[in-house]
C-alpha cells in the first residue's frame, strides 16, 4: 500500500508476517522477493515461521498489527435466526 502512496514510509517501515504454516510461510517469502526484493534484502522485512502467541520479539515505537487470519475465521457464511422472519 505504502509504496503506491507514500514512498518513503514504505521504505522507512520494518514489516513482520507472522504465518503459522511452512507451506505459506515460504510463497510470503517468495511473493515478498518477487515484490520488495530490497526491503526484503535490507532486513525491513522478517518472515516469522510459528504462531502469533509464540512470538516474543519486542516492537518499540509505533506498531500496527493486522489479522487478516482473525478476519478470514470469523462465521460470516451463515445467518441464523429463531423466527421465520425475513432478515
Amino acid at each position: 500500500f505504502y509504496k503506491n502512496y507514500d514512498l518513503n514510509m514504505y521504505r522507512n517501515c520494518e514489516y513482520t508476517f507472522c504465518e503459522i504454516s511452512p507451506q505459506l510461510a515460504e510463497q510470503c517469502e517468495q511473493t515478498m522477493r518477487q515484490n520488495h526484493k530490497q526491503l526484503l534484502d535490507e532486513g525491513r522485512i522478517k518472515i516469522y515461521n510459528g504462531s502469533i502467541m509464540d512470538f516474543d520479539k519486542k516492537i518499540e515505537g509505533s506498531c500496527f498489527v493486522v489479522g487478516l487470519e482473525i478476519l478470514d475465521n470469523m462465521p460470516h457464511d451463515r445467518l441464523f435466526t429463531t423466527s421465520r422472519q425475513s432478515i
